[in-house]
Parts: C-alpha cells; structure tokens; sequence
C-alpha cells in the first residue's frame, strides 16, 4: 500500500495560523506529534515505544485543549484529512490503522514504563471531546457554509474508535443517520456523500446499534437534536411534546423511510445523466429491512449472543 505524501499542514507550522490560546510549547509539541504520527503511518508499526512517547509529548499540552490540539488539529486535520477520499475508499482501513491501534495502545493499554506514572493519562473523554471538535468544524459538519469534504473521513474514524470502545456513546452514528435523512437537501452529490457515512455505521454494526435503541447514554445531548424533517413528523404525530432525542424504535422506522425516498430521488436524478446507481444507498435499504424486523422482536445483548456461541 502506498501512503498519500502529508505534507506540513499550515495551522502547525506557521505561529500565525495556530489558535492564539495556543502557547509556544504547546506549539512545538504540535509539530512534534506531527511528524511522530506521520512516521507511523509510513511504516504501519506500532509499539509501547510510541505509547510512551504520545503520552510524554501530549501530557506538555494543558488538558483542557489538549483533546482538540491533539485529535482533532493534528491526527485528523494534520495527518487524516490529507487523505483523499479515492485513497480512503481502496485503503482506509490500512491508512487508519497505525493512529487506531496507538490510540487504543494510549487509552486501554497499561502504562509501558513505571518512570511514566506522573504522566497525566489520554481517555475516552479526551478521544469523545476531540471527536465533538472535528465535528464541529468545516469541512465536516455539513451545516455549515462549507462544503462537508471531509465528513466521511470523519465518520470512519469515529466508526472504528466505537468499535474499539474508544468512546462510549453512539452519538456520532446519530450525527450521520440525521445529516443525511433528517435533514432536507436540495442536492443530489450531496446526499450521495451523506450516504457514505450511514453506509459506514450501519452496514458492519446495525445489529448492535439496534439493541443499543433507547438504552443509550449521550454525553454530547446537544449533536443528536432531531433534525428539520424529523421534527415536522413529530409535530404532526405527538405535537409540541416531542419526545427527547436519542435513538428510538420510531427513529429507526423514519430512518428506513426516508431512505427508500433518497434511493427514489437519486434514481431520478442519475437516469439523465446515466451516472451509476448509488450502491450505498442500496446496502443501507437492504440492510434497515433486516433491523425493522428485529425491532419488534426481543433481542439478546451483543455478549448474549458470544455467550450463546460458546456454549454450543
């Protein structure tokens, strides 16, 4: 596999493109991680070594910006954002891989030396806290003035971190299932780029995000607000009493509907011009079909489930 060139990223190498909060130190270290992460994606090895020197380096950031100096300017914007999306597609997961395991390495493994017991450690709050920065910034949240180039980058780091339990909520898979079915688009490339995002979550997790409907715990309560669609919906059928945002059997069932409409507006949309047909959009029909069932039915937990296997 061939790595995409990084090059130095402006807001980590020029001192009047960094945040002002940002201190001179914290500068430095910026840089440093940068090309400590690079080096890791080029050689896809990594070791205890490199835990001990991502925690050293990022225990000289002040936490309450460490989060997002760390996750979000340097790993995704720095190093992942770089990436172009035709590169991700064939490779992505061999791309991800080095920064996945040193942050599972960083937030699950034990320290690797004694001498690093003063370090301050890097959790799942800092991993979810520099995961709401991404998310909020352009390029990524598609509300805002910019185009949401790198919102399937995103997804697919979020992804794979929730599968390690990295971060504990299911809030970013909301994020996707409502920017791209909850929310009115008038174009068609974008709801096609949106598509990819809920491809990502629901076609090798939709089981256990099924399960999770209505169990879950949100720690970022403000990304998961229904969105304009959904909300007309819920005004016609329950009035002003909306019921409180989250992942709910009623939720699942306008997700499902709302993607057989887009495969219907696509379908119109690339007959024309003879484009090809979205497969995402199909997986993602198909694969909702299959949950709808499970909704009505009782359910074993996903460790139900491996326990079920082993005794047989």
């Amino acid at each position: 596999m061939h790595t995409p060139p990084l090059t130095r990223p402006p807001h980590l190498f020029e001192r009047q493109e960094a945040h002002i909060k940002v201190n001179d130190l914290e500068f430095a270290v910026c840089k440093l991680l940068f090309f400590f992460i690079k080096d890791l994606v080029e050689r896809q090895v990594v070791d205890e070594g490199h835990q001990a020197r991502f925690l050293i380096l990022t225990s000289c950031i002040r936490p309450e910006i460490r989060a997002d100096l760390t996750i979000n300017q340097v790993i995704f914007h720095g190093i992942l954002g770089q990436i172009p999306s035709s590169v991700l597609s064939r490779h992505s997961h061999a791309i991800f891989r080095p920064i996945v395991d040193l942050l599972y390495l960083v937030v699950k493994g034990p320290l690797p030396s004694n001498r690093l017991e003063g370090i301050k450690p890097f959790g799942k709050i800092e991993v979810t806290q520099g995961l709401e920065a991404i998310y909020r910034s352009p390029g990524v949240c598609p509300h805002l003035a910019t185009e949401p180039i790198l919102n399937h980058h995103f997804h697919f780091f979020a992804c794979n971190l929730f599968i390690l339990d990295l971060t504990e909520d299911l809030t970013f898979f909301v994020c996707a299932m409502r920017d791209a079915l909850e929310t009115s688009w008038d174009n068609p490339r974008r709801i096609k780029n949106l598509f990819r995002p809920v491809a990502q979550w629901i076609l090798p997790l939709g089981d256990i995000l099924m399960f999770y409907t209505g169990r879950c715990f949100w720690s970022l309560p403000l990304f998961i607000e229904h969105g304009e669609l959904y909300s007309l919906q819920l005004c016609r059928t329950h009035g002003k009493k909306h019921p409180i945002p989250g992942l709910t059997p009623d939720r699942w069932r306008f997700w499902q509907r709302r993607v057989d409409e887009t495969m219907i507006f696509l379908m119109d949309f690339e007959r024309p011009i003879k484009s090809p047909p979205d497969d995402a959009a199909k997986a993602v029909s198909e694969k909702l079909k299959e949950l709808m069932l499970m909704l009505e039915e009782p359910r074993p937990s996903p460790c139900e489930k491996e326990m079920g296997k082993e005794d047989t």
